[in-house]
C-alpha cells in the first residue's frame, strides 16, 4: 500500500515518517532517555522505607510551625493598645519611630489608634519573626519597663546590674534613660537572648 506525501508515492513505512522527519530524535536524546530509564529501574530495586501512616499523630503535625517562636503576646499587645494614643503597643512590637509619632499626635488623632486594633495580629507575627526567643521574656521586660522602668528593674531583670543601679539612683537617668529604653528594649532583650 502506498500513500502520497508531497506528490510522490511512498511505501507505508517511509510515508509515515516523511512529514515527521524533523521530529526524529538524535543519538543524544536516545541515550538520555535510556539512561533515565535505567536509573528508574535501579531505584525500583532499592528498598524504600515504608511509613506507617496510622502511627503519625495528626494533631502534633498540625501544630508544628517551623522557625516560628512566640516572642510577643497578642494579649499584652491589646492591653497596651488601650493606651494606644501613647503608642505603647507600637513600642512593644519594636516600632519606636511610629511609637513616637503616636505619642506626639495622640495616635494620629485617634484614627491610627483605632486602625491599629486590626493591625495588632500582623505586628505580633512580624515581631515573632524578627526577635529571638530565649531566657529573657519580652513581655516581662516590657511590664517591668513600663511600671518600674524609672527604677531600672527591667535592667536588673536583663542582668545589666551596673546600669540597673545607675537607673535606680538617678530615676532612670532623670527620665532620659527611661525614654531611651522604650525605644530600644526589644533590641536589648534580643541581644541578651542571642548571647545565651
Amino acid at each position: 500500500m502506498t500513500h502520497v506525501f508531497g506528490g510522490a508515492p511512498k511505501t507505508t513505512r517511509e510515508g509515515a515518517w516523511a512529514p515527521l522527519r524533523f521530529l526524529q530524535p538524535d543519538i543524544f536524546i536516545v541515550n538520555a532517555v535510556r539512561y533515565s530509564l535505567l536509573n528508574c529501574m535501579e531505584m525500583k530495586r532499592k528498598e524504600v522505607p515504608v511509613i506507617d501512616v496510622e502511627s503519625i499523630d495528626v494533631e502534633v503535625v498540625k501544630n508544628v510551625q517551623p522557625n516560628r517562636t512566640d516572642t510577643h503576646s497578642k494579649t499584652i499587645g491589646y492591653l497596651l493598645w488601650l493606651f494606644g494614643f501613647t503608642g505603647a503597643h507600637r513600642f512593644y512590637y519594636g516600632r519606636p519611630v511610629t511609637g513616637v509619632i503616636w505619642l506626639c499626635t495622640l495616635g494620629l488623632l485617634g484614627i491610627g489608634w483605632l486602625i491599629d486594633f486590626f493591625l495588632i495580629p500582623g505586628m505580633d507575627r512580624k515581631a515573632d519573626l524578627r526577635f529571638t526567643a530565649g531566657k529573657y521574656d519580652y513581655s516581662v521586660a516590657w511590664i517591668l519597663q513600663t511600671f518600674l522602668g524609672m527604677f531600672g528593674i527591667h535592667r536588673f531583670y536583663l542582668g545589666k546590674i551596673p546600669t540597673g543601679i545607675l537607673w535606680l539612683l538617678t530615676f532612670g537617668l532623670f527620665g532620659v534613660g527611661y525614654a531611651y529604653d522604650f525605644c530600644t528594649l526589644n533590641r536589648q532583650v534580643d541581644e541578651r537572648n542571642r548571647a545565651n
